[in-house]
């Protein structure tokens, strides 16, 4: 069986924090199907997607939380990092089901974001809209030791 150029040409995208992210299960997924039961990403966790880009004065992070209840996430600035945990509840159905694919991960999920340039922590906003979780951290010229708890809006 011959594979097509182009579903062999799969780029990896090595992570900031030093990770290839979900990449590597792709790939294996590509040629053997995906063989996880449906209730593994509970028990290893997952890694939602996010984009960080700098400004002038502010980090920004974009976090895709679809489906995910903002009191079931955990915002904390420690130091240079940003740790995010949450847990996206499966949701309840009455009636039996046979997936045929099951794509969306579930359980819980905890990413951190190292900051290059400290932040404010008295000045971090966070906003959770339409599934997006965004975090503008505002930079400051001298790191401060604390850890800080931020409350999503």
């Amino acid at each position: 069986m011959a594979l097509k150029k182009k579903s062999a040409r799969k780029q990896f995208h090595y992570l900031a924090d030093g990770s290839y992210g979900d990449d590597i299960d792709q790939f294996f997924d590509m040629f053997f199907g995906s063989s996880r039961p449906p209730l593994m990403h509970a028990d290893i966790g997952w890694h939602p997607a996010a984009d960080m880009y700098e400004t002038e004065n502010n980090f920004v992070i974009t976090i895709d939380l679809a489906g995910v209840s903002p009191k079931d996430i955990s915002l904390i600035l420690d130091k240079d990092s940003l740790l995010l945990r949450g847990m996206r509840k499966e949701p309840h159905c009455e009636e039996k089901r046979q997936y045929h694919k099951m794509e969306v991960p579930y359980g819980p999920f905890q990413r951190v974001f190292r900051l290059l340039t400290p932040v404010n922590g008295d000045s971090v906003h966070a906003n959770y809209e339409e599934g997006f979780l965004t975090i503008r951290l505002e930079k400051r010229e001298t790191p401060v030791r604390k850890r800080t708890t931020i409350t999503i809006k």
